[in-house]
């Protein structure tokens, strides 16, 4: 395995990580996992290389990391055409409403759906499933969150039919924003919006979305 490779998997097996248990991730509980074989000063390495080069950053108070807005990009870039999600390939033949209220239960979302002329949301109490909302003050931002989602952001996201866009923390350009992730997609004149926390396993989320895009939107 090349050294490019075995960053880039080290780099995904953090993340993986962090997706389940909400904490940072350091080089100890990655060897345990992951890398029996490898030195854990070998891993710290390339934990270092991907924390200068921005994909990652280290928690105040904590020796392990977490992925930046950079890093969850890449992570996205890189795996999006590579997701083996047969066992996610049963979506059942619903609603539209009850679908979208399927997967957000599946993957702890909120959704928005824009089509003939209505706006349908739900899925709220999915997404606090997520640990992130047991701090109080991310879950105000929240809601802060969604309400300029719904008063401006929705009315001037520019999509092309067919796209997926994907935004996650600052390049959202709300306030609030920097703990958030927006998934959104259109086809003709219908809109899907997906937001959650930034912590979830994007090119699974973005294959999905673009089944849906084919089948059923």
């Amino acid at each position: 395995m090349t050294k490019a490779n075995l960053k880039n998997l080290i780099f995904n097996r953090l993340i993986d990580l962090y997706i389940k248990k909400a904490n940072p991730i350091g080089s100890r509980i990655l060897k345990r996992k992951y890398f029996r074989n490898l030195a854990e000063s070998t891993i710290r390495l390339y934990l270092n290389r991907l924390t200068e080069e921005e994909y990652l950053i280290t928690v105040k108070k904590s020796v392990g990391r977490i992925p930046t807005d950079k890093g969850w990009k890449y992570y996205l870039e890189v795996n999006k055409d590579n997701v083996d999600w047969e066992k996610e390939r049963s979506l059942p033949s619903y609603s539209d409403h009850k679908l979208f209220d399927y997967i957000a239960d599946k993957f702890n979302l909120y959704y928005i759906i824009e089509k003939d002329s209505k706006l349908i949301e739900g899925g709220l109490e999915y997404t606090l499933r997520n640990l992130e909302f047991e701090n109080k003050e991310i879950v105000l931002k929240f809601a802060r969150f969604l309400r300029e989602v719904k008063e401006s952001f929705l009315n001037n996201l520019l999509l092309k039919d067919n796209e997926i866009k994907i935004l996650i923390g600052e390049e959202i350009n709300l306030k609030n924003a920097e703990y958030f992730s927006v998934i959104a997609c259109r086809k003709g004149l219908s809109k899907l919006i997906f937001i959650n926390v930034k912590r979830m396993n994007y090119p699974l989320i973005y294959s999905i979305v673009r089944d849906i895009i084919k089948e059923r939107l």
